[in-house]
């Protein structure tokens, strides 16, 4: 059974985004509610970081808090490279932003 208020839109193609300390970002799915991505820097639990993320002409930039940090490690060629896994739910948000994010959403995947 589904927890969650707002169901995750696994994202497909390429969606850029970013946050202070890591500068690529690689979006796994995204919901009104919170984010999950991975990125190769280590982020505090329940540290609260603005994150930017943009596909065509949307960008959108939020505030979440962290509520999951988790360390991988991926493959690489011959290399084993840390990876964290990280789920950040979003605070605060604007009316206006809602709309932004809202239609964002229904832009990527079909998840």
């Amino acid at each position: 059974m589904e927890k969650r208020s707002h169901a995750r839109k696994k994202v497909e193609g390429e969606v850029e985004g970013n946050m202070i300390l890591a500068d690529h970002l690689h979006i796994v799915d995204l919901s009104m509610n919170g984010i999950r991505f991975q990125c190769a820097r280590r982020v505090d639990m329940n540290g609260i970081y603005r994150i930017k993320i943009e596909r065509n002409s949307i960008s959108l930039a939020m505030k979440g808090q962290v509520v999951r940090s988790t360390l991988c490690i991926e493959k690489r060629g011959d290399a084993c490279v840390p990876v964290y896994e990280v789920a950040m739910t979003f605070r605060n948000l604007s009316q206006e932003t809602k709309k932004s994010l809202e239609k964002f959403i229904s832009q990527i995947g079909n998840g």
